[in-house]
């Protein structure tokens, strides 16, 4: 129980961001999965000597480094030993890669940073990441509200009565299955809306095209980070400290939008399940309170792509 001196007020989100998770689903941290290939450079890359990598670690500025594959027997059945040999000959900073043991995936492994991503073409070709735009975290801090409902397996009632009138009941356990819920932004922002939904977003013109039946979904974690007050009346920037909340494994969708004499937002919906990570059971949801120089220390607004 929380004394009155003590207790915590949770106000409004401050900034939510979204990362697609690895192509086998896995978390996205120092250590960056794509597919088995063979991959097809041939039909949208325009110099096969000279094919863009990017990568980013934390807060510092991205790296461009351009991929030569011009070595490869077939460029429209490139190996994924020759796109890591290639990407290694391009000297990313602080990147390795390398084929994944058993899976013989891509590999990239970090050395340094915590939020490490690679996008670009030779990245997304690779199947780094999901929905063809790599792993990149999209930050937004114009969100109008975010919502969450957990998702319950309701409890049953069992019964059965004798003879004489009498009934034996059991109520089974209820229990969460994940959590759901929808986020409004009142700015709008294709790459967003691209991990959401799984359309296309264009790196070169900023477009998008909405996805078609054949396209799968994104999954992606979403963190949430929220002001804390404590008791008493406060100005806007005399915060307690922050909290995050972070949903691990999530797809989503894109809702409705009204054009009229009026701003237009953007809505989404979301769906979280625990992430497969394991055979173990683990939360799909987890709360953590951030002192204000924790949160000051994530650099939160230099991160994103």
């Amino acid at each position: 129980m929380a004394l009155k001196e003590d207790a915590k007020y949770h106000f409004s989100t401050k900034l939510i961001r979204v990362t697609p998770l690895n192509d086998d689903l896995s978390q996205t941290e120092k250590i960056l999965k794509g597919g088995v290939g063979p991959f097809d450079f041939s039909a949208t890359v325009a110099d096969i000597d000279e094919v863009p990598f990017i990568s980013k670690i934390d807060a510092t500025a991205a790296e461009t480094v351009t991929i030569d594959l011009s070595g490869a027997v077939s460029t429209s059945a490139v190996t994924v030993a020759e796109l890591f040999a290639a990407i290694n000959a391009a000297t990313p900073t602080s990147i390795a890669a390398s084929k994944e043991a058993l899976t013989d995936r891509l590999l990239l492994t970090f050395a340094t940073g915590t939020i490490c991503q690679a996008y670009g073409e030779a990245a997304i070709l690779g199947e780094i990441g999901q929905g063809g735009i790599g792993v990149r975290v999209v930050t937004t801090d114009t969100m109008k509200s975010f919502s969450e409902t957990p998702l319950v397996k309701d409890e049953e009632t069992f019964t059965t009565t004798d003879a004489n009138g009498q009934e034996a009941e059991m109520i089974s356990d209820g229990y969460r299955k994940g959590t759901s819920g929808s986020y409004v932004d009142a700015s709008t922002d294709y790459l967003m809306r691209a991990v959401f939904e799984g359309g296309t977003y264009n790196e070169a013109t900023g477009g998008y095209a909405v996805p078609t039946s054949a396209v799968s979904k994104i999954y992606f974690k979403i963190e949430i980070f929220h002001a804390i007050y404590k008791l008493g009346t406060h100005k806007d920037y005399d915060i307690d400290s922050y909290g995050k909340i972070t949903v691990y494994s999530a797809k989503g969708g894109y809702g409705e939008s009204t054009r009229d004499r009026n701003f237009t937002d953007a809505n989404y919906t979301y769906k979280g399940t625990s992430p497969a990570i394991t055979g173990d059971a683990t939360a799909d949801t987890e709360y953590t309170p951030l002192t204000i120089a924790e949160y000051a220390a994530l650099d939160l607004e230099n991160i994103s792509a």
